[in-house]
């Protein structure tokens, strides 16, 4: 996994307006992302 590619596009996408319907989604991204959860980014975005 390359974090630090994960971090600075999570970063850029923080820049953007993130639809109310999509913020629980994101911050739970974000936090997987913290953790280094791989796993859990994955079963968020629906690909595991």
């Amino acid at each position: 996994m390359d974090c630090d590619l994960i971090e600075d596009t999570l970063k850029e996408l923080e820049e953007y307006s993130i639809p109310d319907e999509e913020k629980d989604k994101f911050n739970a991204l974000c936090e997987k992302a913290k953790n280094f959860d791989y796993e859990g980014i994955l079963e968020i975005l629906g690909r595991k």
